[in-house]
């Protein structure tokens, strides 16, 4: 379509742009994880001995969690990538099979039809709790309250709340990618693709002992 069509234009052209800076620059560059050096040395043709890998974040103590087995959690903004769509449609199934089971989302009213959407499932009765825009620390209280954390972006610079939730001792679902492996153990895995392997671990999540 056009509009793909014109999205990869957009993204060639910052790519020969940012290129062309780091060559003329040669600058190093620093970044967390050794998937985003990759992605570095692979899209923009830079030396490896030009990228440092540096993981910057606050180490956390481990919470005492009471199971919440269908607690569901994500801390995440709205951008398409997140694929909150994805993990709402699996909720809705699964709700209908665990009606008890709730949902907490971070998403701020920017991202106007997301946040519509979410509005509306809250009005249909389905228990979604969207606490919007929110500080690091009401994000570190909402993960101890909230025992499954799921995550369904397909892409992070260094997805730093699966490593927050790791540390605090959270359970993770989570899709089988590099980026999840490089900073956690998540507890259930599935493809990203797949809406029925995210509704199967949701509801594995709430039969797990």
């Amino acid at each position: 379509s056009i509009m793909n069509w014109s999205k990869q234009f957009i993204w060639k052209t910052k790519s020969h742009i940012i290129k062309s800076l780091f060559w003329i620059s040669d600058s190093d560059v620093a970044v967390q994880t050794s998937a985003m050096k990759n992605l570095f040395i692979n899209n923009l043709g830079l030396s490896s001995d030009k990228i440092f890998i540096y993981p910057v974040f606050t180490e956390l103590k481990k919470n005492n969690f009471t199971n919440f087995r269908n607690k569901f959690i994500y801390l995440s903004s709205g951008e398409e990538y997140k694929n909150i769509d994805f993990l709402l449609d699996a909720f809705i199934i699964h709700s209908e099979k665990y009606p008890n089971s709730s949902l907490v989302l971070t998403v701020s009213k920017v991202y106007k039809k997301l946040f519509n959407r979410i509005k509306k499932l809250i009005s249909q009765g389905y228990k979604i709790n969207n606490f919007e825009l929110v500080d690091h620390k009401t994000a570190i209280d909402l993960l101890k309250k909230n025992f499954i954390l799921v995550h369904s972006s397909s892409v992070e610079s260094f997805g730093l709340v699966l490593l927050e939730a790791s540390q605090l001792g959270n359970a993770i679902i989570a899709p089988n990618l590099n980026y999840v492996h490089e900073v956690c153990i998540p507890t259930l895995t599935y493809n990203l693709n797949d809406l029925n392997g995210l509704i199967k671990c949701l509801e594995d999540s709430v039969n797990a002992n």
